[in-house]
């Protein structure tokens, strides 16, 4: 009698072991496969994001009077974006839900620029308007407002340093009036 009992109490304690071991070890594996997914997915985004980072130079924070695109100019800056969208390394499929409205925003204006009824403009020679500038260079900048939040690079650091300041107004004097 007193080894089924042994039995028995073993048998409990074995499972009793496995259970408490699959629902601790569950859940942490888990979260380990989520982290190692999610660090992979922020590694892949951020070589992404600098990439198209670096194509949206083609719009700077503010366009001189002489130095406004023509169509020619969007037409170029156009597939540029298209193709970093569709490269090789797939750089439109990281981009977030709200990185990709503002990418479309962006590529749709550009497009509402340049074509008329799906054909390129005849006058791609003439610069683009200031308000068509001013809006490219709002779509751009929240478009890399965008990237920049969702790789965290604006966040404030988690180790005590340095702060970054906000960037600084463009000087009147290179504006002019508007």
């Amino acid at each position: 009698m007193a080894g089924w009992i042994a039995l028995i109490a073993a048998l409990i304690g074995a499972v009793a072991g496995t259970l408490s071991t699959y629902l601790t070890l569950r859940p942490r594996l888990t979260l380990e496969l989520e982290y190692t997914y999610d660090r992979t997915l922020r590694d892949k985004r951020i070589d992404s994001y600098q990439r198209l980072f670096h194509v949206t130079r083609h719009f700077p924070r503010y366009y001189l009077d002489d130095g406004r695109p023509d169509g020619s100019d969007l037409h170029r800056y156009r597939e540029e974006l298209h193709d970093w969208y569709f490269n090789p390394d797939a750089g439109g499929m990281f981009l977030t839900a709200p990185a990709k409205q503002a990418f479309f925003e962006l590529q749709n204006h550009i497009a509402g620029l340049i074509f008329i009824d799906g054909r390129l403009r005849d006058d791609r020679s003439a610069p683009i308007s200031p308000e068509a500038c001013d809006e490219l260079v709002a779509l751009a900048h929240g478009l890399r407002g965008q990237l920049v939040a969702d790789i965290g690079s604006a966040n404030t650091p988690r180790i005590y340093g340095a702060h970054p300041w906000p960037a600084l107004e463009p000087p009147r004097t290179v504006l002019g009036p508007r």
